[in-house]
């Protein structure tokens, strides 16, 4: 325990004098507490946990090596479940033991006094390990290289969350890194893939990662993923905001950019129901951006950036980002077995009930008589703005109807796809009426409308 104290202390003693060259009050984004110079006594439970992962990660050290190619559990192992009032069981997250670690908790009593008495400790220690190059780079948003290559990959997003008093850590990548066919895999990087972390001692370290439950690329293309256990002793991760990003709302991002740590701050331009749009000010390729998060000055994750369109020089670029409320839907569907419904909204009202594995493959729109008027596939990404355009370019039509898919995994000579499959072998394909006059949902197919 002593040994554990005295490192913890050399480090951030060594790490004083930049602190002396700060003046006046301190906001650090990513960890979601304020911390000031004049020595003011706040210390919040995400600085605790970092204590504590920071305490023990010196002693996982040597088991985290020895182990890195330890495999991820399935996801019906890592929870248990306890009784609740209703029907329905409530899940929670099972408690994991570190190699290395003993049992039980740390004493960190002792720590925790001096940490709480020198503000600047305090707040030094929460720079170095949420904050800029060897803190939210390498210990909040890791590194993903892909299968092929080292010098290239994503952004990994870190969060934890708690559930029934049960502390979770989990990543967010972005689906369409993710293989769609064995041609593309060397372009991916898979189901089980790696992820780079910063050690205590400044050296980075590969550790097993899984991904454990999807929103496919053509939907929300956002990923829940898994850390192994000797990795989640070394990470940061972040807190989730309780609300979505909102228009003109000034966002701050950091991930890898073409392998290189990168920063932005981008400003909420546009929003809708699936994302939200942001301005782009990253030079040179974004390769690799994906999976980053979008912060809040509080440095809680407001959305996961998915994806730009660039404006070749005669519109500006325009970021996406996927809405924090569909991470807590991912976070649904891992503890229900991959079950998580969600209202898709369009035009203020909902017209489908998916699932968060589902995907809209085509959409139709029928006149009062029942005649099909307009027929639209969606070979890709699925666009609200043009299911929009159709009904207002389309006066007369009175119906609409969607058709979702599920993206299912399925292995091709070894290894993992993620599939969309739009054709006729597809068994997962639903139908959802909405009518447009009464702005009503309907059970099933209209009468009137004769296929």
């Amino acid at each position: 325990m002593h040994q554990r104290l005295l490192i913890v202390l050399s480090a951030l003693i060594f790490a004083l004098p930049s602190y002396a060259q700060k003046k006046g009050d301190l906001v650090r984004r990513g960890t979601g507490a304020i911390v000031s110079e004049r020595g003011g006594t706040q210390i919040g439970r995400q600085v605790a946990n970092q204590v504590m992962r920071q305490t023990a990660s010196g002693a996982a050290a040597a088991a985290a090596t020895r182990s890195a190619g330890r495999t991820i559990s399935p996801r019906n192992s890592a929870v248990t479940t306890v009784p609740n009032s209703s029907a329905r069981q409530a899940p929670v997250p099972a408690k994991r033991g570190l190699s290395g670690i003993a049992s039980q908790e740390p004493d960190l009593t002792n720590i925790e006094a001096l940490v709480g008495t020198h503000g600047e400790l305090k707040e030094e220690h929460t720079q170095l390990n949420t904050v800029g190059i060897n803190g939210g780079f390498g210990r909040s948003v890791l590194f993903a290289p892909l299968n092929s290559t080292r010098e290239l990959g994503y952004s990994v997003t870190i969060f934890e969350t708690e559930m029934a008093g049960k502390r979770e850590i989990f990543g967010l990548i972005p689906s369409h890194s993710l293989p769609y066919d064995y041609y593309h895999s060397g372009d991916s990087i898979s189901k089980q893939f790696e992820v780079r972390v910063k050690l205590p001692d400044g050296s980075d370290r590969f550790f097993p990662a899984e991904v454990v439950q999807i929103s496919p690329e053509s939907m929300l293309d956002v990923s829940l993923v898994k850390l192994s256990p000797e990795a989640e002793a070394f990470v940061s991760p972040l807190q989730l905001a309780e609300t979505n990003a909102s228009l003109n709302e000034n966002l701050h991002s950091y991930g890898f950019a073409a392998a290189q740590e990168t920063e932005i701050d981008r400003t909420v331009n546009k929003e809708s129901f699936l994302s939200v749009r942001t301005n782009q000010a990253i030079e040179g390729s974004r390769e690799g951006f994906c999976g980053s998060p979008l912060l809040d000055m509080q440095g809680r994750i407001k959305a996961i950036h998915t994806g730009t369109v660039e404006g070749n020089g005669v519109k500006p670029d325009v970021s996406y980002g996927t809405h924090v409320s569909f991470i807590r839907t991912l976070l649904e569907g891992y503890y229900n077995d991959g079950v998580a419904k969600y209202d898709l909204i369009l035009n203020g009202h909902a017209v489908a009930n998916l699932n968060v594995d589902e995907y809209i493959s085509a959409f139709y729109l029928f006149n009062a008589n029942g005649k099909r008027i307009v027929q639209h596939n969606f070979d890709g990404k699925f666009s609200e703005s043009t299911i929009l355009n159709a009904v207002k370019d389309n006066p007369e039509a009175a119906y609409l109807q969607l058709t979702s898919r599920t993206a299912q995994w399925t292995e091709d000579r070894g290894v993992s796809i993620l599939q969309e499959n739009r054709g006729k072998t597809d068994k997962t394909k639903r139908q959802h009426w909405f009518n447009l006059q009464t702005h009503q949902t309907e059970p099933q197919r209209p009468a009137v409308i004769k296929l």
